[in-house]
């Protein structure tokens, strides 16, 4: 008892110092206040299909994103695969294994990495480009802990690496995520939590801001080697609270209903729902749409449960809306065994 009643009190700490930070505005916009926006990106194509309502019904490796807790509640060892086809020619990978330690605790790893193709060195005297290129991209890496606190309530936490790079220009941070699960008792009715990205700023470094001045203008003294100092940027803190519950649909149906009311630090507030059928535990079907967002929308996708031997494979497909930003294609696959 006296472990659960630490972990409520830094949760609730931790809870408090992010519901500080997403308000402490006030009547001040903070839209595009906060970096490291591909942090964003939903994983899963599963959860996304559902309107990105995750918080709740994550059942793979993926719930590491979502909602650090439910992965408790995985039995069997799992890895889960996501591949997103995203805006702008830019792609995102995302890769996550859970572990059961034993039949209350479960440990995770997770990996992400942004991606995108090479880009055109330009200058004011070369706007059409030197004939070099550069690269940028983004990772995080992270080790996850959750565990039943009683038989209905879990509890978890990552704590992760993130790191961003642009030409020879890096910045990196720290942060973590918590998240809780409660089922309620009441049929299948169950609601959560999750706080993710609270952390370290990130800060440009690199041998582009590195330059010789020349202090006093006087050609016979040596320059003074000079970093400029580029302006540190906040992770985007994102708080999620989710339902979910299902329903029986005829003798082999069963729908699932999801919700998530999400508040970001750097943009408005949102709402997002979504709905899964699945056909005899074996072909799914899901719709979602998310309210409040500028461009994303209506959400959609399919998936497909394998038995193999001792060993469960899902493979899901998942579409996005993007509203003027074309739409986004998402492929999951995972294995339990």
């Amino acid at each position: 008892m006296s472990k659960s009643i630490v972990l409520g009190v830094l949760g609730a700490v931790v809870i408090s110092l992010a519901l500080w930070s997403i308000a402490g505005a006030g009547e001040v916009s903070n839209v595009a206040t906060a970096g490291a926006q591909w942090l964003k990106i939903g994983v899963g194509a599963r959860s996304v299909a559902m309107g990105s309502a995750g918080t709740v019904v994550a059942k793979d490796a993926t719930g590491l994103y979502w909602n650090p807790a439910t992965v408790a509640a995985l039995k069997q060892k799992n890895i889960s695969l996501c591949h997103i086809d995203w805006i702008a020619d830019i792609s995102y990978d995302f890769m996550a294994m859970t572990l059961p330690l034993d039949h209350a605790s479960t440990l995770g790893f997770s990996l992400g990495v942004l991606s995108m193709g090479k880009m055109d060195v330009t200058t004011v005297d070369e706007p059409d480009g030197t004939g070099d290129t550069f690269g940028a991209g983004a990772f995080s890496a992270g080790v996850s802990y959750s565990r039943y606190l009683t038989d209905r309530f879990l509890a978890g936490m990552t704590v992760k690496y993130v790191r961003e790079h642009i030409w020879d220009l890096h910045s990196s941070a720290v942060a973590v995520d918590v998240g809780t699960l409660y089922w309620t008792g009441f049929r299948s009715l169950r609601f959560g939590m999750s706080l993710s990205n609270f952390g370290t700023d990130l800060q440009f470094h690199g041998s582009q801001l590195d330059y010789a001045a020349d202090v006093d203008n006087n050609i016979y003294t040596t320059d003074v080697d000079t970093e400029i100092k580029s302006t540190a940027y906040p992770l985007p803190l994102i708080m999620r609270f989710g339902l979910a519950y299902d329903l029986s649909c005829g003798p082999a149906g069963r729908v699932t209903l999801a919700t998530d009311a999400i508040l970001s630090s750097d943009q408005k507030e949102q709402a997002v729902g979504g709905v899964e059928y699945a056909y005899n535990d074996f072909i799914y079907a899901r719709a979602g749409y998310k309210l409040r967002s500028d461009e994303a929308g209506l959400t959609a996708g399919i998936g497909l449960k394998v038995p193999l031997g001792l060993s469960i494979l899902n493979i899901d497909y998942a579409w996005a809306d993007m509203g003027r930003l074309s739409n986004a294609h998402r492929l999951s696959a995972g294995i339990r065994f």
